[in-house]
């Protein structure tokens, strides 16, 4: 069951709009652009048409391949609330892409496309986009196979190098490591078809520059208005002497001592895996809150991602047979799991095994269940999570009570 923000509270969605004008309005623009360029050239008529139907061919691709995305809630980030924002983006790579006809292929960027659909959409929107529109130009301009095939391959890296990138290492990293592979791949070019050309040489640098120009406006502006937007709200949500953590600690102290633990096993989790540590927070502190969540997070407008998870596990716990969509959701499941069956175990006054062994049974059990069979948690993540709870051995003994 999926919610979106309404004025009354969380609602289920029945229909997400903004799904077709977007594409229509790029697709023309885009194959009014290359019709042009076509008449400018003086092609014949079926050129023309041949290359305006290939171009309205690839933007289908990507909005064909955004629609599921979007639909299944499988963008990144906050991607999917703001679906205008991503064909504007590719409205931009589009224009951005196909003044590279006017450049020679030595010098092209085509890393930037892959990068921005990476950033806005999803890794694999990055990868088939970014090649989608990388083709307009190679297509238009007659570029030779294997400048289009090092043009790809840098992009690829690209994408790459930013899969669910979530902030826990600084963003010049990836952009630097997708820039000296870009340089690499465009210095293999000018080796193989001739390392004496110093034109060759400078297309190279001008090309890497004009990509890392392009990387310095794109990333700043991602930091600062996707990636850490919610920095406030999560200050704000968790302080402990604040209002909501104050007002959960008097009414339910239970609960609250309950989410603390769970808050501890969480930000292990992020820290080990390299997810967002105010997220897992977040998600651990009002987990417990109850019936009252969906309006909690409505009127106190928790970040998207956070109400996702928040939302995933509400719904699973409500549920006969719970099954969770999310690996933050997961980790919240197993953390929750652990710790209740902890407190039970070491305060029961029975002989216990070793503290691996019921970590074990914890998730066989949980596996059993099918609880992650629809989740989009990897196995390796799962079996990093579990390797996490067996080395917190002194931990469990702090749960004894005195």
């Amino acid at each position: 069951m999926a919610y979106i923000k309404a004025g009354q509270g969380f609602e289920k969605n029945k229909g997400k709009p903004h799904e077709f004008w977007p594409f229509q309005t790029t697709a023309s623009v885009a194959v009014l652009c290359v019709v042009i360029y076509c008449c400018l050239k003086k092609y014949e008529a079926s050129v023309l048409l041949y290359d305006a139907l290939l171009t309205f061919l690839a933007l289908f691709l990507i909005w064909y391949h955004w629609v599921k995305s979007y639909r299944q809630d499988r963008l990144s980030y906050d991607n999917g609330e703001h679906p205008c924002r991503f064909w504007f983006c590719v409205g931009i790579v589009f224009l951005a892409e196909f003044g590279m006809c006017f450049l020679p292929a030595g010098s092209w960027y085509g890393p930037v496309g892959y990068l921005l659909l990476t950033l806005y959409g999803n890794v694999s929107l990055g990868i088939s986009g970014g090649t989608a529109l990388l083709m307009i130009p190679g297509l238009v301009g007659g570029i030779p196979t294997d400048q289009l095939l090092v043009q790809f391959l840098s992009g690829v890296f690209t994408a790459l190098a930013f899969q669910r990138y979530s902030g826990e290492e600084k963003i010049v990293r990836p952009a630097l490591k997708a820039l000296a592979c870009h340089a690499a791949f465009l210095s293999v070019s000018v080796l193989c078809r001739g390392w004496r050309d110093k034109a060759l040489w400078l297309q190279a640098l001008q090309g890497v520059l004009v990509t890392a120009l392009f990387f310095s406006c794109i990333l700043p502006y991602f930091s600062k208005f996707v990636l850490h937007r919610n920095q406030k709200k999560y200050a704000r949500l968790l302080d402990t002497e604040g209002e909501l953590l104050s007002q959960y600690r008097k009414n339910s102290r239970l609960d609250y001592l309950r989410s603390m633990h769970t808050a501890y096993f969480c930000e292990a989790i992020a820290v080990r895996l390299g997810w967002p540590k105010d997220l897992m927070k977040c998600c651990a502190y009002y987990y417990k809150w109850g019936n009252d969540l969906p309006e909690l997070m409505k009127r106190e407008r928790f970040p998207h991602r956070c109400s996702k998870i928040l939302l995933d596990y509400y719904e699973s716990e409500m549920a006969d047979i719970p099954h969770v969509r999310y690996r933050e959701t997961a980790a919240l499941v197993c953390s929750d799991v652990v710790l209740g069956s902890m407190i039970y175990l070491v305060n029961s006054g029975a002989e216990l095994p070793r503290y691996d062994v019921i970590i074990e049974a914890i998730f066989e059990r949980m596996y059993r269940k099918g609880s992650f069979d629809k989740c989009e948690i990897s196995g390796r993540e799962l079996h990093a999570i579990k390797k996490i709870f067996k080395e917190e051995t002194y931990y469990y003994d702090s749960l004894r009570r005195k």
